[in-house]
């Protein structure tokens, strides 16, 4: 497909590829044994104000504290500008506040937290903290925009409702519908009466995420891994995405396994370029370093480094990589050099759904740019450093073997079957697993383990 979604659910994570111009520019991983964070409500307790930091720590219950920064918590002032607005003025040691999650914690980090709550559906985003309306001038024609902006003061809401690029393709009663629907559910949320630190609202799911957030204004197919999936898929869209449930459907056979080609491709260090040359990514604690390396491929500096380009913006966006990133360009020496690498890597990232920051290329040919951060990354997700090297996690390297059984079993009929594993996936492979392994298989499994590569496997029938 040119433009679409494809999702797939297995024992261990649900995982969702966004396509554009027929390219994965996107993949998300939502382990089962690890709920979302990012979009839960609580309503917290200030513990602790940090002025050297502009930022308070918020007790959400359950030995979790969360970090609230001064810029994240203005609207509590009635502000949604850029001004600067001093923590003492917004927060006080044992305030009760609600906040949201934009982060969950990691890397030794505390769960990120943001006064401006918001819900997003398929067609309006709603925003309680805020007032009045928001339609941009990117959607739709101006007739559409006044209709919308119509339809929005009609609902009669305090909140912020802004329309999102799907809303300019879809009926408007689908649009009123979704923001009657955001409405209520933030009525609900804030009518809650109950303890302080309590939990609102959960995150939502991935599934939830990729019908609202993820998917493209004019998808071409929502396609999915089986039958069962897209079972369950249809009454969500139909509740939360109507234009979108009858363009879900089944997939391909292989492509998981295609997307976990995807995946290994993502997680290597190094990219080739067509037509010669590579780029090098490597993660510190601090910052991303990519190098722009020309490896014997013929051309000028400046080719090398305008051919890297696309690669880099593309990268960046797969892998989810957040923060800083700095870009050793292949040495330029004249000024208008830098000037058109400038402008090319300043178009790269028009697309980028995530805010991005670019700075000038010095005379070093250094570029530095900074990302939003959300989510973690592929590789902080996925990989775990061993003695020598990073490899797959453990459950992440167990619903890959999976995959790869269930392909090999396709068209085998329901025999019961043994799996042997390496001995490394033992402690991932408990009775739970074992269950969800079989309703995935579509069969009896046993499980057996010895010590052998952890991405091989081998099937015997059960005897």
């Amino acid at each position: 497909m040119k433009q679409g979604l494809f999702i797939d659910r297995g024992p261990f994570e649900t995982r969702v590829a966004l396509i554009e111009r027929e390219r994965v520019v996107e993949i998300h991983v939502e382990p089962t044994d690890q709920p979302p964070v990012a979009g839960a409500i609580w309503r917290g307790r200030v513990t602790d104000l940090m002025p050297e930091l502009q930022a308070a720590a918020v007790d959400l219950g359950q030995g979790v504290t969360g970090f609230l920064r001064a810029a994240d918590a203005r609207v509590l002032d009635g502000s949604t500008t850029d001004k600067r607005v001093p923590l003492k003025k917004l927060l006080r040691r044992g305030q009760s506040v609600l906040v949201q999650a934009v982060r969950g914690a990691n890397a030794g980090k505390q769960v990120r937290l943001s006064a401006d709550i918001a819900l997003h559906g398929r067609y309006v985003s709603l925003y309680p903290q805020r007032e009045g309306t928001e339609v941009p001038k990117r959607i739709g024609d101006p007739d559409q925009r006044a209709s919308l902006q119509e339809m929005f003061a009609a609902l009669d809401s305090s909140a912020r409702l802004v329309a999102r690029p799907a809303a300019a393709r879809v009926e408007p009663d689908l649009v009123r519908a979704d923001a009657t629907r955001l409405i209520a559910e933030w009525t609900a949320i804030d009518g809650l009466d109950g303890p302080v630190p309590d939990r609102l609202r959960d995150a939502p799911g991935l599934l939830h995420r990729a019908l609202t957030e993820l998917a493209p204004p004019a998808p071409e197919a929502i396609a999915v891994s089986d039958r069962s999936l897209s079972a369950d898929l249809h009454p969500v869209a139909t509740r939360i995405a109507p234009d979108l449930v009858e363009l879900v459907s089944l997939a391909p056979s292989g492509q998981g396994l295609e997307l976990d080609q995807v995946l290994d491709e993502a997680l290597a260090q190094e990219v080739r370029l067509p037509g010669g040359g590579r780029i090098i990514i490597e993660a510190t604690t601090a910052l991303t370093a990519i190098d722009v390396d020309s490896a014997g491929a013929r051309g000028t500096p400046v080719d090398h480094n305008m051919r890297a380009i696309p690669e880099i913006a593309h990268q960046i966006r797969l892998r989810r990589i957040g923060g800083p990133v700095v870009i050793d360009f292949i040495s330029m020496r004249a000024g208008n050099e830098r000037k058109r690498v400038e402008a090319a890597l300043r178009r790269a990232f028009e697309r980028d759904p995530v805010m991005v920051d670019i700075g000038q290329i010095d005379r070093f040919s250094l570029a530095t740019l900074v990302r939003g951060r959300g989510e973690k990354g592929l590789a902080q997700q996925l990989l775990v450093r061993t003695s020598l090297q990073h490899r797959l996690r453990d459950t992440a390297a167990a619903a890959r073997v999976l995959r790869q059984a269930a392909a090999e079993l396709d068209g085998v009929g329901l025999l019961p079957v043994t799996l042997t594993l390496s001995e490394q996936l033992r402690t991932v492979m408990d009775a739970d697993a074992t269950a969800r392994a079989s309703a995935f298989l579509g069969r009896p499994v046993s499980f057996v383990f010895e010590a052998r590569d952890i991405g091989s496997f081998a099937i015997s029938r059960q005897r």
